[in-house]
């Protein structure tokens, strides 16, 4: 198909025409300087300029959809019909609930992207990006709780670290990333055992951005892809999340927002600079979060800045459009005193800071062989530190201090069994980011143009912060299971850099009747530019094809046909790829002596080189087909969905068989009595046993499947009310790629176990939710009136362990570490139950197979907005107005019941026109 259309546009080429115009407002006919005018289904879009006039270029003839959108306005959608060059006026409306179109939920676009308009987001009033998502198919209510870090979800049921972290979220153009965040410390890297959760709950390592920091309101839009995302984007695995901030001119807007947990505040207003300086938009708002008023153990406190800039001038008789943000962010949560605080007289501070600097200009030529060029350049900096001052208690004996940076015997000090340990984890990531894009528009002929974006980018991001420090390095803050690393600072470790390329086709047929054909088909090469040669990614190409396919056909009854395949890659961060050594101590001689001038230890340290340096990028294939229909107001929607990644990144456990030296039994006549012990006084024996490490592996295998659907049903004129209806079914398998391991905790003779016994087991976790979210959105536009239902029923939840019954291990490891398979031998001493081999046999219960099954629940929230003069707007919202969550009885025969506690709130909104 492709080929045919390439060689018939060799010799029929079609037409295509300039649209010129004017957007003014009802404010007294004014300029809507540098509204957006685009025709969607043409990837066509330009900025007006300050006095209101713009140009698109290379449009085909016939009838077309123009859409102007500009901050404080409703968006306008014109059909013209487009048979030569001409010129057009066109008019906004103030936003208001007096416009009878005025709504407030998220739009459907025709590739199967969900967007998020202004009036949606001044509505719902968020206080975090998290809180839009409710507005996606398929997602659940959560409470609100800016005090500790939340995964980012994406067409699951639960969440996990490697979809949070691969969710990219790109604005104006711009990624937000946190690759270079690098906190290397037993107690915090993950998988290092005994670990401080008061710092794990509160950050997001290697997690994801961080959404508790992206304030929405600076925010004009913002548009969700969960399918195939475009070509231009890259090094994501969960599909993205593209916002646009506001700019423009507007009046002084404020928003005063207050419920039982959160109080906020936002100022902002759009200034017209001069005739050829531009506009500047400057906004601020502050956020003050608490957990639980009951207790207020937690509080979280955000300030947020920016500043925009836009401009259109001519250069060269061409016009360019140049933009500018300046943002920061400030955010400081604390854990205050309770009674358990108060007496151990723990602290816990991160202050957070971010300031950043995107710059844009895009060059309009209007040439069928280059249409538009543009550059994107943005560097942001980023201060995170997390102090903490942790109280260190012993309550099965002395623990030692490690002394020894080489492997091999060494002389130890014995800790106190009781002490405070401080210490802090700095990071002061620097990210750059360059992208330079073009595309041409390319008329094939009638009705058919072929649109193709190119270009290419650079990523750049440093640590310059100073990693883990522990105030005083003989007071170790996580000493349980003796196992500690020697942090380097974070300015020590490389820059990790990535160059990439991509190109995309967009043929796009419209007949200006009833059909309209959209076929785009892209291509993505990344690669990391930084590594050390060692690498398994050092000079490897990484290369993401994808395809998406719409059709449409019908002018009464609209239906829409769409699918798309591709595949997503997310490179590790810079904390997976540069982990620090473990070291481990083992009591070789332990005379801890009543008197302590006689105590005497000596150490074994074995050193673990932990970097994993065949890492790979994890991959996410995905494929999507969806069917939607459109009827005098009449919508249905639905997507069947398959996504596999089995290469995500998570921490495994590897075995290592250990022989040293044990001194512990005295020798015959020997009295230590009134003196120091030293080796000479024991029998030497050696002692074998199996010892562990965490190594970051390609190992975690998510299998996400689903439908989502979303009706939206005609107005109910007698009653003001719309309705729509969303919702998913979600099967969500959760597993390792890799075999499970499994160390049997017995002693044989006195002696460790001697294997380490290895089962290919299939074992994975299975959860499936069906949910369906209801909106009835009450509309009075004579009273200015707008009052949302939701009501959230869910109708399945249910999480279930499975495998495929083989408690019989394929492979085990002895203490020579050696890999052996079971053969039948084996098997048979297995069977004849033998006193070393029966251990080999897994037990696992029936009860652990149960399936775990919620009953139906039913929550409702209510919000009534009334609108007075001059777009001043006043909320009451209640959040668990209802809530009917019955106690349930779990696989494992617990008594379980989920709760969510209701809350309410007032929020004000003022328009200024100064």
């Amino acid at each position: 198909m492709i080929l045919l259309l390439l060689c018939k546009a060799t010799s029929i080429i079609g037409q295509s025409y300039t649209v010129k115009g004017k957007v003014i407002t009802d404010h007294d006919g004014e300029a809507a300087s540098f509204a957006i005018v685009s025709i969607q289904n043409q990837e066509l879009r330009t900025l007006c300029d300050i006095n209101g006039n713009f140009e698109l270029r290379n449009i085909p003839a016939g009838k077309h959809t123009l859409e102007v959108e500009c901050l404080g306005y409703a968006k306008l959608k014109k059909s013209i019909v487009v048979s030569k060059t001409q010129s057009i006026q066109l008019q906004l409306q103030s936003s208001s609930f007096a416009l009878p179109e005025f709504e407030v939920m998220a739009k459907r676009s025709r590739k199967g992207k969900v967007v998020i308009d202004e009036a949606a987001l001044e509505y719902i009033q968020p206080t975090s990006l998290a809180d839009v998502m409710l507005l996606l198919p398929g997602s659940v209510y959560k409470e609100n709780n800016l005090t500790q870090f939340s995964q980012i979800s994406s067409r699951q049921v639960g969440t996990d670290a490697n979809t949070s972290l691969g969710v990219g979220i790109v604005t104006d153009g711009a990624p937000v990333s946190n690759d270079g965040i690098r906190s290397q410390l037993v107690g915090i890297t993950e998988g290092s055992g005994t670990y401080d959760s008061e710092v794990r709950n509160r950050t997001g390592i290697n997690q994801g951005t961080d959404m508790r920091y992206i304030s929405t309101d600076h925010i004009q839009s913002v548009e969700f892809t969960r399918g195939i995302s475009s070509a231009r984007y890259g090094n994501l695995s969960s599909g993205m999340i593209s916002i646009s901030s506001k700019h423009g001119v507007t009046p002084l807007r404020v928003r005063l927002k207050t419920d039982l947990k959160n109080k906020l505040i936002y100022m902002g207003k759009g200034f017209r600079l001069g005739e050829k300086a531009g506009t500047l938009h400057a906004g601020i708002d502050y956020l003050h979060s608490i957990d639980d008023i009951r207790e207020e153990m937690d509080k979280f406190s955000r300030l947020t800045g920016q500043l925009y800039y836009n401009n259109k001038v001519k250069v060269g008789g061409y016009n360019l459009d140049l933009d500018a943000r300046l943002s920061q962010t400030i955010t400081t949560s604390k854990m205050k005193k309770d009674e358990l605080t108060y007496e151990y007289d723990e602290t816990y501070k991160a202050d957070y800071s971010r300031t950043g600097l995107m710059m844009k200009g895009c060059m309009t030529f209007g040439k069928t062989w280059l249409d538009q060029i543009e550059l994107t350049l943005s560097a942001d900096y980023t201060r995170e530190k997390i102090s903490r001052h942790r109280l260190v208690l012993s309550g099965s004996g002395p623990m030692n201090m490690p002394l020894a940076y080489e492997e091999g015997e060494h002389e130890g000090i014995y800790l106190p069994r009781k002490y405070y340990s401080d210490f802090y984890i700095d990071n002061q990531p620097v990210n750059i980011y360059a992208q330079l894009n073009a595309n041409s528009r390319i008329p094939l002929f009638r009705n058919m143009m072929l649109n193709l974006m190119y270009g290419a980018e650079y990523t750049n991001v440093k640590n310059h912060g100073a990693g883990a420090v522990i105030e005083d390095e003989k007071r170790p803050p996580f000493p349980y299971d003796n196992s500690y690393m020697r942090p380097r600072p974070n300015w020590a470790i490389p820059a990790l850099g990535t160059g990439a390329g991509y190109v995309q086709a967009d043929f796009i047929y419209d007949d200006s009747k009833r059909n309209i054909l959209q076929l785009s088909i892209g291509g993505r090469a990344s690669m990391l530019t930084n590594l050390p040669s060692d690498y398994y990614l050092h000079g490897r190409v990484l290369t993401d094809p994808r395809i998406n396919l719409s059709y449409t056909v019908g002018r009464t009854v609209k239906n829409t046909f769409r699918i798309g395949f591709g595949t997503e890659s997310k490179t590790p961060t810079l904390d997976y790829l540069y982990p620090e050594k473990l070291y481990k101590d083992f009591y070789m001689l332990n005379a801890y002596t009543n008197d302590p001038q006689y105590r005497h230890l000596i150490t074994y340290t074995n050193i673990y080189d932990v970097a994993n340096r065949e890492l790979k990028a994890n991959k996410n294939k995905k494929a999507e087909a969806g069917w939607d229909i459109d009827y005098q107001g009449l919508s249905i929607s639905l997507t069947a969905f398959y996504e596999q990644s089995d290469m995500g990144f998570e921490y495994f456990t590897e075995y290592y068989p250990l022989t040293y030296n044990l001194y512990t039994t005295l020798k015959p006549d020997v009295s230590i009595e009134g003196r120091t012990p030293q080796k000479n006084d024991y029998i030497e024996e050696q002692y074998s046993l199996f010892t562990t490490s965490k190594k970051v592996m390609n190992s975690s295998k998510v299998t996400k499947r689903g439908i989502e659907y979303r009706l939206i049903f005609p107005k109910i004129v007698p009653l003001s009310t719309t309705v729509e209806i969303n919702g998913a079914y979600y099967q969500t398998d959760y597993a390792s790629s890799l075999p499970l391991y499994y160390y049997p905790a017995v002693k044989i003779g006195g002696k460790e176990y001697p294997y380490v016994c290895i089962y290919d087991n299939g074992a994975k976790n299975q959860y499936r939710r069906l949910n369906s979210n209801i909106w009835l959105n009450t509309h009075i536009p004579k009273f200015k009136l707008f009052l949302m239902n939701f009501f959230q029923v869910v109708w399945l939840n249910t999480s279930q362990y499975k495998d495929n019954h083989d408690y019989i291990p394929t492979e085990y490891i002895d203490m020579s570490g050696a890999l052996k398979p079971v053969d039948d031998i084996i098997r048979a001493q297995i069977a004849a139950d033998d006193g070393t081999f029966r251990y080999f046999r897994r037990t696992i219960l029936p009860v652990k197979y149960a399936r775990n099954e919620k009953p139906v629940s039913l929550l409702w929230n209510l919000k009534a907005t009334k609108e007075f003069k001059k777009g001043t707007k006043l909320s009451f919202f209640v959040n668990g107005l209802l809530d009917i969550s019955p106690k349930y009885l779990s696989g494992s025969k617990v008594t379980q019941r989920e709760w969510h506690d209701p809350y309410f709130g007032l929020e004000l909104f003022f328009n200024f026109n100064l």
